[in-house]
């Protein structure tokens, strides 16, 4: 099969918006595609595949390429099968978990990293890595380490996230027990408004909104009440909602 890229007049475009500091949502919308997978496709069958940390689409021959080099000296079958698994266009990691006998998908996580291997975003998959990776039941934060950006790389930092994730999620439970969520009750006539915002966060807006089963409207008012309470308005918010 030849994995040579096909530099067409489109694909020029695209590369050239990217370097240019565009999205593949705001690429997308100008050759009218319903989302970035259909820019995806067009760039898959000309042998380009999306490259998340660089935020650019890359040949695909250096994605197989490295693939070899990644899974040449591995002989743990499970291990074979997982790789194989997320080698798809769109791993479902909760199935793939399912499918592979276990518990759940942390539970094929703590496997992985215990056989010294750990999640790549760009890649979307498992890679071996260099250093041994403890189980996250045996990974604890240190109150001395700084987990900012400063003197880590970008991946360095989402690693340790990622790698910390469940004593992140207990700490932000605990701090968050106990705590209603805000209801505002703004009397009086109600007016439409355009708002535009970054497709992520309007996702992450939806899924909350759904999650706590309140309106996006509802989420909305509340931020926006929140933030003018904070930041200088607060007396003029009081009298709104004493009206």
């Amino acid at each position: 099969m030849n994995n040579d890229a096909v530099m067409d007049q489109r694909v020029k475009e695209v590369l050239k918006g990217l370097e240019a500091g565009n999205s593949r949502e705001e690429i997308s919308k100008r050759y009218d595609y319903s989302s970035h997978r259909s820019l995806d496709q067009y760039m898959r069958r000309r042998n380009f595949h999306w490259n998340g940390d660089n935020q650019m689409y890359e040949p695909v021959e250096n994605d197989t390429e490295v693939k070899k080099k990644d899974t040449t000296t591995i002989t743990d079958g499970k291990i074979l099968r997982i790789l194989a698994s997320f080698d798809t266009e769109y791993p479902n990691p909760k199935k793939i978990a399912e499918d592979l006998e276990f518990e759940n998908y942390d539970a094929l996580t703590n496997y992985m990293l215990k056989k010294n291997f750990r999640w790549d975003s760009g890649k979307k998959s498992y890679v071996k890595s260099e250093e041994t990776i403890q189980s996250n039941a045996d990974v604890g934060i240190d109150e001395d380490v700084d987990v900012g950006i400063d003197g880590k790389t970008k991946n360095e930092f989402i690693d340790y996230l990622y790698d910390n994730r469940k004593v992140i999620k207990r700490l932000i439970s605990n701090n968050m027990r106990g705590k209603d969520l805000p209801n505002y009750l703004v009397t009086g006539d109600t007016s439409t408004k355009t708002i535009y915002m970054s497709t992520k966060l309007s996702a992450l807006m939806k899924e909350y909104s759904d999650e706590k089963n309140i309106s996006q409207r509802q989420v909305v008012e509340s931020a926006l009440i929140e933030f003018l309470k904070t930041y200088g308005f607060r007396k003029e918010i009081d009298h709104l909602l004493k009206k």
